[in-house]
């Protein structure tokens, strides 16, 4: 059997609802590795947030973070690192014009988190408590270009968000599923652009390709997979009915289910 890159999305997919990375899944996954597969973890998180999963797996692969706008191998310096970012004066303009439409607001670098005030859902997926961290006026905090902006707002203002949003050439906006929380990302910069990007530096071609995805925004790289599978019972109808399903949920081992039946039997 060809080798095999395997993308999967992080949240919904490869761990549980209580954020956890099953034993079962792990050593699953691990005996994968062993017979020389490639698992590429694909998250709108940052890096620091994958690392824990990264690590319990032993990965030794690049990491697509912030849905594709940062690419990088924490394992092999050699690797060409990608980045995608909005520009300060685009994330300060934006932050400005929604005003108190926006409760929270949120955007970041490599070095340092930005927070318009502090936000405890956030911090489940973009840990900050123990980061380099500014609360307060972004307007006067932010210095740099940043990776993420994310809002929270009452559904009935996400209208006015999106168009205050895409009125910057490039930048587009996108709410989250089930969420009153919604981020604004970089045309043409997604799981699915980045995951060409790791496909062409590691000489992989799409009919060796396996990915799985719970949510709308896993639809570019679930197309660009020879094998693409969307989550059972997963929050996205667009996903449940373009491409095939797991036998199992995130909350039963589903992804590590299916590459076992794939791959190890």
């Amino acid at each position: 059997m060809n080798r095999k890159l395997i993308a999967v999305d992080v949240d919904g997919t490869l761990i549980n609802d209580q954020l956890v990375l099953s034993k079962k899944s792990t050593d699953i996954l691990l005996r994968v590795q062993e017979k020389g597969h490639i698992i590429v973890l694909a998250s709108g998180r940052p890096w620091r947030s994958m690392k824990p999963f990264y690590e319990q797996l032993h990965l030794t692969s690049p990491i697509i973070a912030y849905n594709g706008a940062h690419v990088f191998d924490p394992k092999e310096a050699s690797f060409q690192e990608l980045r995608k970012r909005f520009k300060a004066d685009d994330v300060k303009d934006i932050y400005l014009k929604m005003g108190p439409a926006a409760t929270s607001f949120m955007c970041e670098s490599e070095h340092m988190v930005y927070l318009k005030r502090n936000d405890s859902y956030l911090n489940h997926y973009f840990p900050y408590e123990k980061e380099t961290s500014k609360v307060g006026d972004i307007i006067e905090n932010l210095d740099e270009d940043t990776y993420t902006m994310i809002f929270r707002s009452s559904h009935q203002n996400v209208p006015c968000l999106k168009a205050i949003v895409e009125e910057h050439d490039g930048i587009l906006f996108r709410p989250w599923s089930h969420s009153f929380y919604s981020e604004a990302y970089i045309k043409g910069v997604n799981k699915g652009s980045a995951l060409i990007y790791v496909m062409k530096t590691l000489g992989i071609s799409k009919e060796d390709v396996i990915a799985f995805g719970d949510s709308d925004n896993d639809d570019e790289m679930l197309s660009l997979a020879g094998l693409p599978f969307a989550l059972k019972d997963c929050k996205s109808p667009m996903l449940l009915q373009k491409y095939r399903k797991t036998k199992a949920t995130n909350n039963q081992d589903g992804v590590a289910l299916t590459l076992a039946d794939l791959l190890l039997n």
